[in-house]
């Protein structure tokens, strides 16, 4: 599949040598097929990128595949359209505490209040739980749409440090999100089997591209990234190296 191009090489503003650009109905099932439950993936786009649909979407597929996945959505935000549309399809249940799941529910939505500044420190404690009963629990796989956000400003980085770097011997996956590359802790990269990248204008962000990109070359993903077109993503297999381009179609 890696040597299928959806347009000419010579149209192609990208080497297409060196990460083909695959269509999304052929990307989608064979990422589903390749990620495995306590796999960590990790996705870098700017606001309004696609990250948090692209995220979404896979997820979603991901689970579909298999009865035995669960995956839970940690929701940090006030207010968010996509999201709450989201919680209204597919099956997914909306709750506000960890209590609140069900043991046979598969696509979960944990979406504490906040409102007030008073409501960050439940979200905190709502959160903390939630990471450490699903890493105790392990075979499940949480989402966080800002990494960054979940360490840092809730307090949470040793938790998060410790679903990186033990979670996959328990089926404990963490997919996350974050806005820059220079802004997330460093297992972010060391630990995660795949990241998806979009359009990085930032030499800052992709020194750091550069130099933890895992076992593929830094400095190719560096200048692939730097050209990609709008909405166009890099998927990169640390462990193998591979590189592919696709775009999600919603």
């Amino acid at each position: 599949m890696t040597s299928v191009l959806a347009r000419p090489a010579g149209q192609d503003p990208v080497d297409a040598g060196a990460a083909p650009f695959v269509e999304w109905a052929r990307f989608l099932p064979w990422f589903v097929a390749s990620v495995g439950q306590g796999e960590h993936v990790g996705c870098i786009g700017q606001t309004r990128s696609g990250k948090t649909t692209l995220l979404q979407l896979l997820l979603s597929a991901r689970t579909d595949a298999s009865q035995h996945w669960r995956s839970v959505v940690l929701a940090n935000k006030v207010r968010d359209a996509e999201l709450d549309k989201w919680a209204r399809r597919d099956g997914w249940r909306r709750v506000s505490s960890w209590d609140a799941i069900r043991q046979h529910d598969r696509r979960v939505i944990l979406w504490p209040k906040l409102k007030t500044d008073a409501d960050f420190a439940r979200q905190a404690l709502v959160f903390d739980t939630a990471l450490r009963e699903g890493f105790r629990q392990g075979a499940q796989t949480f989402m966080a749409d800002e990494i960054r956000y979940l360490a840092k400003t809730l307090g949470l980085k040793a938790l998060v440090e410790l679903w990186y770097l033990q979670g996959g011997s328990n089926g404990a996956g963490l997919w996350a999100g974050t806005q820059r590359a220079a802004w997330v802790p460093l297992e972010f990269y060391s630990q995660s089997r795949w990241l998806l990248l979009f359009r990085e204008n930032s030499p800052e962000a992709r020194k750091t591209l550069t130099n933890h990109c895992g076992g593929a070359d830094g400095r190719q993903v560096a200048r692939i990234v730097a050209r990609l077109e709008r909405r166009e993503f890099l998927c990169v297999d640390t462990w193998e190296g591979v590189l592919l381009r696709s775009k999600a179609v919603l």
